[in-house]
């Protein structure tokens, strides 16, 4: 399957982020004709921290469609607000990246170029602390910020889930 042979890599590079969680991100294009998906895996610092102090969250991904299959990285802050409640751990959080795409062309539009910006917005819930489970829903824009002459754009929309087992 195309979304695994993603883990390698990003494990790889998990060193850097030891104390993290492991998040998988599986999204749609809303709002277009055209049929694109995202799945994404992201690593990123200590979890559940104070907003206003970001954590760096590193993702690699893979924008797809029935015709064709565009890799991406990207790296930058999420900022999150947690509140603890009786019903568990809800957060919300703002995220900016810097996002590089391994072609301008995505089905039969034309991005602009490979260098993007992704920002995100997601609201999640976590049953406790200790949970090893977080779910999460999330609305994300990639663009190019107009620094390229042609900009579409893509919105999406889906689930984020964090799984982190006890080793």
């Amino acid at each position: 399957m195309r979304i695994m042979s993603l883990l390698p890599p990003l494990l790889l590079c998990s060193s850097a982020f030891a104390d993290g969680d492991l998040h998988g991100r599986f999204l749609r294009e809303i709002g277009s004709p055209t049929d694109i998906k995202l799945a994404a895996f992201s690593k990123r610092g200590s979890y559940l921290t104070e907003f206003g102090r970001p954590v760096l969250e590193y993702s690699l991904g893979l924008l797809y469609s029935d015709n064709v299959d565009r890799g991406f990285v990207s790296i930058g802050p999420v900022w999150q607000h947690v509140s603890y409640t009786g019903y568990g751990i809800f957060a919300k959080e703002l995220s900016f990246a810097p996002t590089l795409l391994t072609s301008g062309k995505l089905e039969d539009r034309d991005m602009g170029g490979i260098v993007h910006f992704t920002t995100g917005i997601n609201v999640g819930w976590k049953p406790s602390v200790t949970s090893s489970l977080y779910v999460g829903l999330r609305l994300q824009h990639i663009s190019n910020g107009s620094i390229h002459r042609h900009n579409p754009g893509m919105d999406s929309f889906g689930l984020e889930l964090t799984w982190t087992p006890e080793l």
